[in-house]
């Protein structure tokens, strides 16, 4: 496989292979970096546990035979919860907050995923992180208020905010399932917060 110049900023791969599979199996391009994002959980003698690595996401996803884009959908930006920027540790946070944040600067965002996940110090002073609630929303929504029972008093929490870009319509019934390519995702995760 030799890459071939179409131009001073593109570069053109052959791919040459053996299908294994039938030709209705189309080959799909998939360009995909992850991110970590270290959290951990204030512990009662005042120091920390050790650090969970969230990892968020940023990917693009087409069939071979289109001009894929290796970034087609940005990350959500200015995530808020209870209208406080989510970048820095929050601490007495109401049980029933909003959770906010501005759409990607680049992509059309069919589904957003909105995950709230528990941080609990274990005994032996590591982190373990615990999924509480996930809201699927179309993408012209760009918040959600937690309802009453959901978030407990004194907890750590974070939430995670998944968009998603396809040529598949937001279906309430089905929001994640089988979208169709081209597709993107990609994520915002807030830091640690602590209810009242």
């Amino acid at each position: 496989m030799s890459p071939t110049r179409r131009s001073s900023a593109t570069t053109a791969l052959a791919l040459t292979y053996g299908n294994p599979f039938g030709s209705e199996w189309r080959p799909v391009f998939t360009a995909w970096a992850n991110f970590r994002l270290p959290l951990n959980v204030p512990l009662t003698d005042g120091g920390t546990s050790s650090n969970i690595n969230e990892v968020g996401t940023v990917r693009a996803e087409a069939l071979t035979s289109t001009e894929a884009e290796l970034v087609v959908l940005s990350p959500p930006r200015s995530l808020l919860v209870d209208a406080r920027s989510a970048t820095t540790r929050l601490s007495g946070v109401p049980l029933t907050p909003s959770i906010s944040w501005t759409p990607p600067s680049r992509g059309a965002v069919t589904t957003y995923r909105v995950t709230l996940n528990s941080l609990a110090a274990t005994t032996a002073g590591a982190a373990r992180k615990t999924q509480v609630h996930e809201f699927v929303l179309p993408g012209t929504t760009t918040s959600v208020l937690v309802p009453p029972g959901v978030l407990v008093p004194a907890t750590t929490y974070f939430v995670r905010v998944d968009a998603w870009s396809g040529s598949t319509p937001f279906d309430s019934a089905r929001p994640l399932l089988n979208p169709t390519l081209p597709l993107g995702q990609s994520t915002a995760i807030s830091s640690p917060f602590t209810t009242r």
